[in-house]
């Protein structure tokens, strides 16, 4: 599964001001989150989910994703780690 997560989803904490415009992709492989890089949008390839806070229809016509999901908290990398690492984990990063 790619997942990418709009420059806007996480704000600059994680990708820093210089990557405005940008998509930072992960793929969930064999049970484990691993961290890809960081596109431009339009870049990005096929993903199976895009995850920003705000989308403006420029965004969605230039990337492809099979799913938009519109959140702005950072939790959500922390809750897709807890998935991935399984449900006993989980229960700690939810709200």
């Amino acid at each position: 599964m790619k997942i990418g997560l709009l420059c806007d989803a996480l704000g600059y904490k994680l990708m820093g001001a210089e990557n405005a415009g940008h998509v930072k992709i992960y793929t969930i492989e064999d049970g484990a989150l691993h961290e890809e890089e960081v596109k431009r949008i339009g870049d990005t390839g096929k993903l199976d989910v895009l995850i920003g806070k705000t989308m403006s229809e420029s965004v969605v016509n230039s990337v492809d994703a099979d799913i938009y999901l519109l959140s702005g908290a950072d939790w959500v990398i922390k809750a897709l780690e807890g998935y991935v690492m399984g449900t006993e984990n989980m229960k700690k990063y939810r709200r």
